[in-house]
């Protein structure tokens, strides 16, 4: 049983490695757009595209994560993403 519970463990370490490359390189997409809305004055909270963000992923998602749990975490990270741009 051991082995099994590792081989999982070892499975989700590296699926978090490649979480962590993604969110890192989605942060530095969200600074580089962070400079554009700078140099242009526009807002960096965009309400509008949020909403597209998070229906898209709820249009994509196939489970077992609820369209809510998605949600959620998304939105956090967005969240995130928008104090980076500051």
């Amino acid at each position: 049983m051991t082995s099994r519970l590792d081989e999982y463990r070892k499975k989700i370490n590296a699926l978090d490695r490649e979480l962590l490359q993604l969110l890192n390189q989605r942060a530095e997409y969200a600074i580089e757009i962070g400079k554009i809305k700078h140099a242009e004055n526009m807002e960096i909270f965009v309400p509008g595209r949020e909403k597209e963000i998070l229906e898209n992923l709820s249009q994509h998602n196939t489970g077992p994560l609820s369209g809510e749990m998605i949600r959620h975490i998304f939105q956090e990270i967005i969240k995130v993403m928008r104090e980076i741009q500051h």
